[in-house]
């Protein structure tokens, strides 16, 4: 599954696979209800599930046990994705009817930011043992934030990225029909779904320093390692969807997250002198899910 074969047909397959979820599932994304969205969902998880067994079948069962766990990690730790394209969204005022092509062009820009971060983390590993205990102490702390991280609302435009971008382009304010780009007045104008795109990409960036060294503790294949990135970023959008429409009704996850980040940042410091088994890991990530899903749904207690 490592032949040039593979990649050429494997990356064709998932160009095919994005535009039928632009097409298909999500041509009018804003007249999609939850029971559409969470059946959307569950054909994104069914792919996955699918591509595990042809990895079970020419790879063994060892390897399908791992890409399951790399999938459900990095699953996992793309929903707070989720929650930033909630924040980016709402700062720039886009409509749902044009949320799905910011996303449609974040996903291929995901696709080669992760590909690049993966080659580059193994091959790091594989020179420098000590980069594991960096990549480890750097999961546990950025969990130790996301833990002690207060739920309270910012002023986008004060944030570094909106300046830095407002900077690099002129930016128009009004209605920009799906368009990122503008002429007015003799002159180019970026619109506010351009910065939406931008926020989002760079955002995208900075998850993967995080989610690449995670998927690194489960495996150093670059098959089981990009392929599990893949398929968690393909879901993304039927997955963003349905979030906008239940974020109120998850409130744990997060707690969740940060709990498995800082497992697989033990689990990458401690490596080169114990592997955890990879079941291990899927138990754990597969519990803290479950028991946040559950959580989340427990009646809130008045005072």
């Amino acid at each position: 599954m490592d032949s040039v074969w593979f990649w050429v047909v494997f990356h064709l397959f998932v160009l095919s696979m994005i535009y039928v979820d632009l097409k298909v599932f999500h041509k009018k994304p804003s007249e999609l209800g939850v029971r559409a969205l969470c059946l959307c969902c569950l054909f994104w998880v069914g792919l996955a599930a699918v591509f595990n067994l042809f990895v079970w079948k020419f790879l063994g069962a060892e390897p399908a046990l791992t890409f399951l766990t790399a999938y459900l990690l990095e699953s996992s730790l793309s929903i707070d994705n989720l929650f930033v394209f909630l924040v980016v969204f709402s700062f720039c005022q886009i409509r749902p009817v044009y949320q799905h092509r910011v996303l449609y062009w974040g996903i291929l820009g995901a696709l080669v930011f992760r590909l690049s971060f993966i080659l580059l983390g193994i091959t790091l590993l594989q020179k420098f043992q000590w980069m594991y205990f960096l990549f480890g102490a750097f999961l546990c702390f950025s969990a130790l934030m996301f833990f002690l991280q207060k739920e309270e609302k910012k002023d986008m435009n004060k944030s570094l990225l909106v300046r830095i971008a407002k900077k690099l382009f002129r930016f128009d304010h009004g209605e920009h029909k799906g368009r990122f780009f503008i002429f007015k007045e003799g002159k180019y104008y970026a619109t506010m779904l351009f910065l939406a795109l931008f926020l989002i990409e760079v955002s995208d960036v900075v998850f993967a320093v995080d989610s690449v060294p995670a998927v690194l503790a489960v495996t150093s294949s670059v098959v089981i390692a990009y392929t599990s990135n893949v398929f968690a970023v393909l879901g993304l959008r039927s997955f963003y969807f349905l979030l906008a429409k239940l974020k109120s009704q998850f409130r744990h996850l997060k707690n969740a997250i940060a709990l498995i980040l800082f497992f697989v940042g033990a689990k990458l410091i401690l490596l080169p002198f114990w592997k955890i088994p990879t079941l291990i890991t899927l138990l754990v990530i597969a519990l803290a899910l479950s028991l946040s899903i559950v959580l989340s749904f427990r009646p809130v207690k008045k005072a």
